[in-house]
């Protein structure tokens, strides 16, 4: 992977940002997709609100980060497990990756 200052993983709120709302645009255009594959979209929706919610409280923006982590948290409450085998997953990653990983 090549980073440089243009990159558009530079700007991970910006990019997480951006999959919300494509996330919004599918459900909007493609609703019997959607209802097929809720579970995946929800999980979609809490993994990214999550990533920015830590993002913004790396940024100390707390009411921002709150927004979004309610978001993850509602999202999550709406997949298989509640949510546990992503966040699981995440905290296996941010484990490798390190403390400044987002994913």
């Amino acid at each position: 992977m090549r980073r440089h200052s243009q990159s558009i993983s530079r700007d991970a709120v910006n990019l997480r940002l951006r999959f919300i709302l494509v996330l919004e645009r599918m459900e909007a255009m493609y609703p019997h997709l959607v209802r097929q594959h809720r579970a995946a979209l929800n999980e979609g929706y809490a993994r990214n609100h999550g990533a920015v919610a830590l993002a913004r409280l790396e940024q100390h923006q707390v009411l921002p980060a709150l927004g979004h982590l309610l978001q993850a948290f509602r999202h999550s409450l709406r997949t298989p497990g509640y949510g546990t085998r992503a966040f699981s997953q995440w905290v296996r990653r941010r484990r490798v990756r390190g403390k400044g990983a987002m994913a």
